[in-house]
Formats: C-alpha cells, structure tokens, sequence
C-alpha cells in the first residue's frame, strides 16, 4: 500500500513519477497491483485500505538506467510486494523490467500482460527472510536474470527513447527440450530391447537343458554381442551380474560331467565364448563379476577343463577348443585390473597358471597349446608384477606347486620350435598364414627368461632348489650346443636375441653361485664343463657379453674350492684368464686377477698347466700392476717352495731378475705414509724369495741400485713399520757380503739399531747381525790352539 496524500499536496511520487513520464508511475502502480492480486482496472491506490498490521517499511529502488541517471527511491509499505517477486518467472538476464517499462509508456497493459505468467511455488520462510531489504530492481533483476528460457531482446540504447517511438516486440519465451535425441532415444531402445532378449536366452539355459539348445541359444547371443559391441556393458548395467552367474552354473555342471568322463563337450566351450565374450576388456563387467564370486567359480571350472587333459587326443579339436576358451578367461581376468587378478589369486589361481605350462610338452600338437602356455606364461609374469605381495613369496608357492621343471620343458621346446621356424624360412622364406598370427618363439623364451631372473634373485631357499632341480644349467645345455652348431649365430637377425638369452641365463647361474649353499649341486651337475665352450667361442661376431658373465660365473664357482679349481684348469681356464688380462679387459680385473694367482694354491696339477702357459712369466708382468702386486709376488714364492727346479732358473733370468728389482726400488722410493700395509707385505714377500732361491739373493746383494735403495730407506724413515724394518734387516743378512758392508757403511747403521732399547725385536735382529758380520768378515784370523 501507498500512503495517500491530499488531493492538492502532491506526494515525493507524484513528483518523481513527472520527471520520469507519466508511464513509469503506471509501471509501478500496475506491478504493485499485480502483485497483490488487484485488477488492472480498479481505482487509483492512493486512498488504500488499511491493513490489520502495521506497515513494514521497504526502500525500494526500480532499474531507471533507462530512464534518468539516478535511481528514485519509493517507499512500499506493503511487505508482500517483494515477496510476491519470488513467484514471477525468471526473465532473461539483459534488461527486461526496462524494456518492459519502456513498452508500458505507449502500452499500459504491457505490464498486467506480463505479469500474468505462470507463477512459481511460493517461497519458503528463508527465502522470506533473505527478501526483507531487497529493492524493486534488485529483487525483480535477480529473479528475471536466472531464467535460461527467455530470449534475449534487442538491446535499447539508455536514454534514448521517447513515448511515441515505436519499441521492439516483446521477448519471445522458448523451452529447450530436456529428453534425449530422437536417436537416442532409439538406440536406447534398441539396446534395451536386445538386452531383454539375451536375458530370455540366459533364462532359458537350464542345467537341465539338452545340448542342442545351449548350443543354440549360446551361438545366438555371440551373434547379437559381435553386431552389438557395446551390449554388454549395457545388459550388465540393466539386468546385474546374476544371469552370469547363472550362465556359469551350466559351466560348472558341464565341466563336472568331462571330469566323469562325459564324451559330449559341444555346450561348454559355447558357454564359455558368451561368458568371455561379456568379460571381454571390459573393466566394470570383470570387477561386477569378481566382487559377487565369479573367479572362483570360474576357476573351478577351468580346473575341471585342465585335468581332463589327459584325453585330449591330436583329432579331438573340441577339446583344444574347450582349453583355449578357458585360457582366455584367465587371460582377461589376470591383464584388465590389479582387482581382478587377486581376487585370481585369493580363488585359487596359481595352479591353474602351472597346469597351462604342463601343456608345454605338447607344444608341437597344435598352435592352440602354444596359445595356452603362452598365456600361462604372461599370467605369471602379471602375478609377479604385483606390489602388494612380495616377489619372493610367489617364488615361493610356484616352488612348492613345482612350477621349476616344467619353465625347462618349456625352453627346451620353444627352441625346438625356434630352430624349425628358422629351418623352414631358409627353405621357403614366404611365411605361411598360420606362421604369421603365431606370435615368435623368442618372445616366449624371453619372458621365461625373465621369471627365471626372478627366481635366481629371490632368498637362498628359492636358489637352492633351482640349483637341486639343475634349471638353469638345464636350459643352458642346448644353448651351448647351438652355439656350436652355429644354426642361430650365422642368423643375424635372431643372432641378437639369441645372444640376450644366453646373457639372462648366465646371470641366473652368476645369481645361484653367489649363494654357498647351492656350489656342491652346481658342482655335481658339472657347471665349469658346462660353461666352458661359452669361453671357448671364436666368432669375430660372437658378443662379448656371454663371455664377460661367464668368467664372473668362474670366479664365484671356483673362489672357495681347489677341486673346482683344478677341473677348471684342466678344462682350459687360464689360459682364458691370462688372455683376458693381457687385452686389457678392465671391468674383468677384478675376477681374472685373483683367480689365476689362486692357481699357484691349489694342486700340482694346477701348477703343471700354470707351467704350460708360460705363468712365471705372466706372474712377473702382473707385478706392473700396483693393485695385483702382492697376490703375484705369494703365487710366485708358494710356486718357487714347491718346484725349485723348474721356477728358480726362469727368476734368475737377467730379464726377470731385474722386474724383482724394479718392483721392490718402486716400492722403496714411494712416500713412507703412502700404501705402508703393502709396502709390508711386499717386503715379506720379496724375503721369502731371497731365502728359498739363494741365487737370487745373490744376485739381489750384487746389484748395487737394489742395496742403496735398501739402505737408505732403512736410514732415513724413521716412521717405517717394525714389521717392514725386521723384513729389510733379514734381507740385508741375506743378501749383503764383505765388500758391500764395507762399501755403504751398513755397520754403523747396525750398531745404532742394536742400541735402541725400545723396539726390542729390531735390536735383537741387529745385534745377531753385527756378530755374524764380526764373525763371518773380521779380518784378523783366529790361530787355532793346541790342546
């Protein structure tokens, strides 16, 4: 309600309403009577009718951006008007409540036309609440601007219309349809349609159906899933996982019939083609159906399928049928989801996997078995990828199911049909059909390859039991001999791969004999005969891989055990090892260097093939090697203990004799803090030659560089260990005669070490030395007395 004013007074309205026009007061007039349900043709509202409560004043302020350039306010005392503007339809953001004030100018009934539109549903007491300070404009452009189905009119430009020009028609008001396409709607129908069919065909398959009938309907829902690609994410999201299930119920009675020994397997493999057909690469089917049972139930199944190989003839083509579908099964459910392949797992899925590589004997029956082993194969890989268990618990279970013997089968026969793809493309390289869909005997033998590496690096107990079962060696026997043969190495193109294969297997055998528990077994299935033709191979082409993993493989086969060690000289390994020092192979000195000076240790048999290579010789060249020096320095000084006759006239030589001298003067002029702990143990060493080859102190007390190295260092290093100072005055007795105590003044050096009282053992050493000195070399001769 307005407040009246008198007749002659004019009201703040009133005079508002002159500067806007004579329109705009109607406008307003007119929406204030719309909104409290008052008719377009009543009477001016400026004598209202008083209300039972008491006003509750609203400023309100209309949109006039069109009209002047400052809002008017107007005082509303009626409450309801702002609530009234929540059950008006929303308009069109862009400025409707303008134009239609324009409109109302020349149009007066504009505005009760407009305001008859539907209404909303009336507001709630939050809604209320919220609505209190609103103004005109704000609560009308609010509520108008929400409306998404109210076109837009033509935008007016502010301030400048006039009463008498004409304005645009009024907004058109158009409602977007809110159901599907017509073409969805059809193919929704469709597919719907379709799936209810399928239901009536599951439905129909009884256990008690004959088979013509589940053949039947089987064939029909594969062929309405092959048109339909998408039917059955759509049946399972209508008609639920249940029918499935019910679908497997059949499986299940018909595979318990082929274990009692029922001939007549045409429904099952038809079942199991819709079942894999549903589950195919289909994430949300295969997680629906693992969550309600399925795997289980399914593995079973195939269980039942798997144990009846026995009667799986060459002509029964059923049969191979009946083992592919269930082999497909394992592979979806095993490659799709982390989910699904435990819930495999926790159903009982790890044999299954080992029983697909029992057909690995079978391998060259049918292109079907490769198929199945094939997927037995990625299945234990997926297995071994997962992360929530350890690796080595799985190594574990495929140990105890006795998953080890049939991974040999399978190597054995993949290579056998390896060589024949091979034979048969020499003979007639256009590959048939059939040979082109198989997939390549190498990639199988390469993830066989690779569950082996994991095998050979799980815990001591896994490697034990693979060196007991002689996997390993077991599979690297026909890969030697092909290496012989040269069938695959003249090959370049499978030269590669063949060579890959050999490395993964020797880093297995590398693996298994780190392990101390597992030597005698690779022992007794004589792995250093085994190994050795690898080392033996003189192809230019030959990688040089397979030769550096099989030293390493030597070196921890033979490191601890002298038997080993014999057998390998025998079989030729040093003179393989001294090649591969003298071609400078740096990544093998580590294994080739402690080795062949180990052989000095072992045996005489050792020793004679360490003569027969020349090894004095080659023990002498080692000592330019400042790293090895020690360890050929003992080899030679057990050799020289145990055949004098033989090594000492080869060490007196002038050649090698003046190596000696060089390694020792070397090791005299080097810093007294640098390598003290090998400058110590050389010294002993070079005295243990000087005190079994009597020539050769001889010649070491001859050569004067040699003694004034000796004698200097024993002079000016007064930090040298007792140990190396006990080493050089032994050797100094050894070596040293008249003229060469005489000629570098080694007496009062003596004198002096024999007068230090805190290094008991040196002065002890001293005074012994002195005395013989006296003794030996003193010039006055003692005139023998008369009794």
């Amino acid at each position: 309600d307005i407040p009246s004013s008198p007749p002659d007074a004019p009201s703040s309205l009133d005079n508002e309403s002159r500067s806007l026009g004579g329109g705009a007061f109607q406008v307003l007039r007119s929406i204030s009577r719309g909104m409290l349900g008052m008719s377009s043709s009543s009477p001016s509202p400026e004598k209202p009718q008083p209300s039972s409560s008491p006003p509750r004043a609203i400023t309100a302020t209309p949109p006039l951006s069109h009209f002047s350039s400052s809002p008017i306010p107007v005082n509303v005392t009626k409450p309801d008007l702002i609530e009234a503007s929540q059950f008006l339809p929303p308009p069109h953001p862009d400025s409707i409540l303008s134009t239609t004030l324009q409109r109302s100018i020349s149009e007066p009934n504009t505005a009760t036309t407009f305001l008859s539109a539907p209404r909303r549903s009336p507001p709630t007491s939050d809604t209320r609440s919220r609505a209190g300070t609103l103004s005109i404009d704000e609560s009308l452009d609010t509520t108008f601007s929400s409306s998404p189905s109210i076109s837009a009119p033509s935008p007016i430009a502010k301030d400048t219309h006039h009463p008498d020009v004409p304005l645009p028609p009024s907004p058109s008001f158009s409602v977007p349809p809110n159901t599907p396409s017509a073409i969805d709607k059809e193919n929704h129908i469709v597919r719907s349609k379709l799936s209810d069919e399928v239901l009536a065909l599951v439905s129909s398959l009884q256990p008690g159906c004959d088979e013509s009938t589940i053949v039947k309907n089987c064939r029909q829902m594969l062929k309405i899933f092959n048109e339909h690609p998408e039917l059955p994410q759509h049946f399972v999201m209508q008609h639920g996982v249940i029918p499935i299930m019910e679908l497997l119920e059949v499986s299940k009675l018909r595979s318990e019939s082929i274990m009692d020994g029922v001939r007549s397997v045409r429904a099952l493999p038809a079942v199991l083609q819709v079942v894999n057909k549903i589950i195919e690469d289909n994430l949300i089917v295969q997680e629906h159906l693992s969550l309600v049972g399925m795997i289980p139930v399914m593995v079973k199944i195939a269980d039942g399928i798997y144990s009846s190989i026995s009667t799986w003839t060459t002509a029964s083509s059923r049969y191979g049928t009946l083992h592919l579908e269930a082999a497909k099964f394992v592979n979806q459910v095993c490659k799709t989801s982390q989910l699904t392949l435990q819930m495999f797992i926790a159903g009982g899925g790890l044999p299954l996997l080992v029983k697909h590589l029992t057909l690995a004997s079978d391998l060259r029956r049918s292109s079907d078995i490769e198929k199945i082993v094939g997927i037995g194969i990625d299945g234990i890989l997926n297995v071994f990828s997962l992360q929530t268990i350890r690796r080595d618990d799985f190594c574990h279970l495929f140990v105890k199911l006795g998953l080890l013997p049939h991974i040999v089968v399978g190597f054995r026969n993949f290579l056998g049909n390896l060589l024949e793809e091979v034979g048969g493309h020499s003979k007639n390289p256009k590959p048939s059909p059939e040979n082109q869909e198989r997939t390549s005997p190498w990639v199988w033998l390469e993830k066989l390859g690779k569950i082996l590496t994991f095998f050979a690096q799980s815990d001591p107990l896994v490697k034990e039991r693979m060196a007991i079962e002689n996997v390993c060696l077991g599979i690297l026997n026909p890969f030697i001999s092909l290496s012989l043969t040269n069938e695959l190495t003249t090959n370049k193109a499978s030269f590669k791969s063949f060579s890959n294969l050999i490395v993964v297997l020797l880093q297995c055998v590398r693996a298994l004999s780190v392990e101390p528990k597992t030597l005698k077994k690779l022992d007794r299935e004589q792995a250093i005969v085994t190994l050795m033709p690898l080392l033996e191979q003189k192809q230019p082409s030959f990688d040089n891989k397979i030769f550096d993993e099989t030293i390493q493989c030597m070196y921890y086969l033979c490191r601890i055990d002298k038997n080993r060690q014999e057998l390998a000289a025998r079989c030729g390994l040093i003179q393989h090892l001294k090649g591969c020092i003298l071609q400078k192979k740096l990544h093998l000195n580590q294994f080739s260097f402690p080795l062949i000076c180990d052989m000095a240790y072992t045996s005489a048999q050792t020793r004679e093939e360490l003569w027969r290579c020349d090894g004095v010789v080659f023990y002498l060249s080692i000592l330019q090697h400042e790293k090895w020096r020690i360890s050929a320095l003992n080899a030679l000084t057990v050799w020289l203990a145990t055949d004098m006759d033989r090594v000492e006239p080869v060490l007196t030589l002038p050649v090698n004799s003046e190596i000696l001298i060089k390694c020792f003067v070397e090791c005299l002029t080097s810093n007294a803090g640098a390598g003290e702990g090998t400058f110590d143990q050389i010294c002993e060493a070079l005295l243990r030659l000087s005190i079994k080859s009597t020539k050769l102190s001889r010649i070491l007390g001859r050569n004067k560089i040699f003694v004034n190295h000796l004698v200097n260092r024993l002079q000016s290093d007064s930090t040298m260990s007792a140990l190396a100072r006990m080493c050089l005055l032994k050797m100094l007795g050894q070596i040293v005669n008249k003229n060469t105590y005489t000629e570098h003044g080694i007496f009062p050096m003596l004198a002096k070490f024999a007068n230090d009282e805190t290094q008991i053992l040196i002065s002890t050493i001293s005074k012994n030395l002195m005395k013989r000195v006296t003794n030996v070399y003193s010039p006055i001769k003692r005139i023998p007395t008369r009794d």
